[in-house]
């Protein structure tokens, strides 16, 4: 069988197409799954990376140390933020409790209307919503 693909198809002579086949044949395929004979690499690897991941992390925690002892407050970022935060929610806060103290407001003063007109002797209806 000969396999045609899409373009310029040209013949190869008889020795490239052997000289291929033995190139194409003598590459080995990779191991499947990812399972390597060299498991000594790995681990040695693993080693290696663990260690240095270990010192990078106590680098770090003494130059936390040494900055917190220079200015306690280096690392206060967090509550500078909220501040901020609190100061922009607090309007919104005070308008919607505004607004609710106004509807009480008025629902008092709309029941007490009712009552100084029923007390005249008006006549007096119960509107239901």
């Amino acid at each position: 069988m000969s396999k045609i693909g899409y373009g310029l198809n040209l013949r190869l002579p008889s020795q490239q197409k052997k000289k291929q086949q033995q190139q194409s044949s003598k590459q080995p395929r990779p191991p499947a799954f990812g399972f390597n004979d060299d498991d000594d690499d790995d681990v040695e690897s693993d080693i290696s990376r663990q260690a240095s991941k270990n010192k990078s992390l106590k680098d770090i925690g003494e130059q936390q140390k040494k900055a917190l002892e220079e200015d306690p407050t280096v690392f206060y970022y967090d509550g500078v933020y909220d501040d901020m935060k609190q100061k922009a929610i607090q309007p919104r806060v005070q308008d919607r409790q505004d607004r609710m103290n106004f509807k009480f407001e008025r629902e008092i003063f709309i029941r007490l209307l009712y009552n100084q007109l029923c007390s005249y002797g008006t006549e007096c209806w119960v509107v239901k919503k």
